[in-house]
């Protein structure tokens, strides 16, 4: 079973001292009466801003309305403005408006960049980084977290450096780096507890676990998540027990705890509907299924994924519905499994059309985009022209006047300064030819790349189609085939040719499950091309008699996807090649990155070729069109009887 990804809670570690201590109504009453009272402007504006920071943690809409108000008493030269500016943002985060909560904090930074006040830039910051978690940017986010952490650590700050460490820990677990994920989140643990920040060691200790339990270690997932049930439950915080019970659940399911799993889900289940939270109960009362299905109650199973249907989103009833599958199948009712597989196909086919509606969207947007571009750039090349032809015959008008008064000397220099503006003129057009020539270049490798990602896309579709759909009912045939050679007597089994016919099934299945592999390995290419070529290299060794081995060398950072994605079709067509005309044993595929290109080889001990006498066919036009397209040079090294070398360099 996968785990789900640790959500991203930052709000608490970030504003927790605002939220944690509730204003008093009566000093509330008092900033009131005095922004009433109040004569200056400068003075009005100081008030409000309080009463914005009292109202944060009560009502965030009065909190807003103050905000705003603060700014238009405040002149541009205030310093308060950076104040307010951040409780704009603070408020708008709340409202989960990042792109708002991320434009505010910008305007308060750049207002405390010129007043040079570090440690409030240094906490701004932490505000900022919490944004680009919200927003999936979380390389941005270690960043300024680490910006933010160089100036805690040294001045002391152990609170604010433990915030750091707790949103780095979040933002390495997203990225599936657990081992900095536990890391960070360990000390920010200590510094907590230390401190008896309970609220914060609360969020910290399932957050330490769940980190943990994504990267394999069960028991001290375990350990964790038991303190912090003794936490929660020592100060009644039901919402984090509602949480914490969920993961407990997954984590004994995980185990095949089943009565462990089951008590935990089904705690989480009443402290949800206690609290009257929706979100989750459909996914406890999926993983109630799992636990029913995997001890064998099947109709309790059924019951338990009906109950999750109520509650699931699109996604989550596809995956429910091939549970439902499952659990006909296991119950050897081919007729409702079918049902189910059919309806698994329809959900499937109508959310892939859904996504590729949306990428259709996205791609003609672009294209009509860059037309209009195009156009504009064309209008502006004929402008240009227009106007270089009136200057011209400007300076030419000018250059006749000079002549008919005589003035030999001037319109000498007239003549001269014609031709030297001449020449610029053209430079300057054909500079900006080459610019505009440039530009719809570019817009014609982005419109490649929308169509690669598009045909991809599609190959995923197609591959899933056949898996899911051609698959499903081959598997249920050979059910069915299984199933009738039990019933039919031996004697009878030659005369029905069900032998053959059984051979026929499973090799039929395996073709398809093969062809859908090859269709879908560029889909691979998500998880990175280190890892996309490890995966096709060993489909090959195990289903041909060939070794395939890859080796990476210091390709430590993940290159373009769109460049992968050409260069791992480039050596699936190549390592094909082999396995079909070269007759080796052995293939080894190197990849060496370099500061600025990336080496491929790609070697064999086959039976080799003359490079000069072979005619390019239909592979290698494509391995050549693709290499071209993406700027890359190839050369092949082989000769009759000592295998073949092709190696590949390519601009990063």
């Amino acid at each position: 079973m996968r785990w789900r990804k640790q959500a991203i809670s930052v709000l608490l570690l970030i504003y927790g001292t605002l939220l944690f201590a509730q204003p008093e109504m009566q000093r509330v009453d008092s900033l009131a009466r005095a922004f009433e009272t109040a004569s200056s402007p400068v003075e009005k504006g100081q008030i409000s801003l309080a009463l914005a920071k009292a109202y944060q943690a009560v009502d965030l809409a009065k909190s807003k309305y103050y905000g705003i108000q603060t700014l238009n008493l405040l002149t541009e030269q205030d310093p308060l403005r950076a104040e307010a500016l951040d409780q704009l943002g603070r408020y708008f985060f709340y409202q989960s408006q990042w792109d708002s909560a991320f434009y505010f904090f910008l305007q308060a930074k750049e207002r405390l960049v010129d007043a040079r006040d570090t440690f409030r830039l240094a906490s701004l910051n932490i505000s900022i980084g919490s944004v680009l978690l919200q927003q999936a940017r979380f390389s941005d986010a270690i960043s300024i977290f680490i910006e933010s952490l160089n100036y805690f650590e040294p001045i002391g700050d152990l609170v604010n450096a433990a915030k750091c460490y707790s949103n780095l820990a979040t933002a390495f677990a997203q990225l599936n780096d657990y081992e900095k994920a536990i890391q960070y989140s360990r000390k920010a643990l200590a510094i907590f507890r230390s401190q008896r920040m309970d609220q914060f060691t609360m969020i910290t200790l399932p957050n330490l676990a769940t980190q943990f339990m994504q990267n394999g270690q069960l028991d001290s997932a375990g350990y964790y998540f038991e303190l912090a049930e003794e936490l929660a439950t020592a100060k009644g915080n039901k919402r984090s027990l509602a949480l914490i019970y969920t993961s407990l659940g997954e984590l004994h399911l995980e185990a095949e705890e089943f009565d462990l799993a089951r008590n935990y889900t089904m705690k989480s289940i009443q402290l949800k509907r206690e609290l009257n939270q929706t979100k989750g109960i459909s996914q406890a009362y999926h993983n109630l299924g799992l636990i029913a299905f995997k001890e064998r109650r099947y109709t309790d199973a059924r019951d338990y994924y009906r109950q999750a249907m109520a509650g699931a989103d699109s996604e989550s009833r596809l995956e429910l519905l091939k549970r439902m599958k499952e659990v006909y199948a296991a119950e050897s009712n081919w007729r409702e499994a079918t049902h189910y597989a059919e309806e698994v196909q329809k959900l499937s086919d109508s959310l892939q059309e859904e996504k590729n509606i949306k990428e259709i969207a996205t791609v003609i947007n672009q294209y009509e985009s860059a037309k209009k571009e195009n156009e504009i750039l064309q209008l502006k090349s004929k402008n240009q022209e227009l106007a270089i032809r009136h200057n011209r015959n400007r300076i030419f008008l000018w250059s006749i006047a000079a002549l008919c008064l005589g003035l030999l000397l001037v319109g000498y220099l007239t003549y001269k300064n014609i031709r030297r503006k001449r020449v610029i003129d053209r430079q300057n057009f054909k500079i900006n030819q080459q610019k505009m020539i440039e530009q719809l270049r570019q817009h014609e490798l982005d419109t490649i790349d929308n169509i690669i990602q598009i045909q991809e896309s599609e190959r995923s579709r197609i591959a899933a189609d056949l898996h899911d759909s051609l698959g499903s009912k081959l598997a249920t045939l050979n059910l069915y085939v299984d199933k009738l050679q039990e019933e039919v007597p031996e004697h009878l089994q030659k005369e029905l040719s069900l032998i053959p016919l059984k051979k026929l099934t499973n090799e039929t299945y395996q073709e398809v499950r093969q062809i859908s592999h090859n269709i879908n390995a560029g889909a691979q290419v998500k998880d990175g091309l280190l890892v996309a070529l490890q995966h096709m290299a060993n489909f090959i060794s195990h289903t041909n008699n060939i070794q395939v081995e890859v080796i990476g060398i210091d390709l430590d950072h993940r290159i373009d996807n769109a460049l992968e994605i050409q260069l791992f079709r480039v050596i699936q067509e190549l390592v094909t090649n082999v396995v079909k005309h070269a007759n080796a044993s052995e293939v080894t595929i190197q990849l060496t990155k370099h500061e600025s290109e990336l080496n491929i080889i790609v070697e064999d001990n086959g039976c080799g070729f003359d490079p000069e006498s072979i005619t390019y066919g239909l592979g290698l036009k494509n391995i050549e069109n693709r290499l071209n397209n993406i700027g890359a040079e190839f050369s092949i090294d082989s000769s009759p009887g000592n295998g073949s070398t092709i190696i590949i360099n390519t601009p990063l």
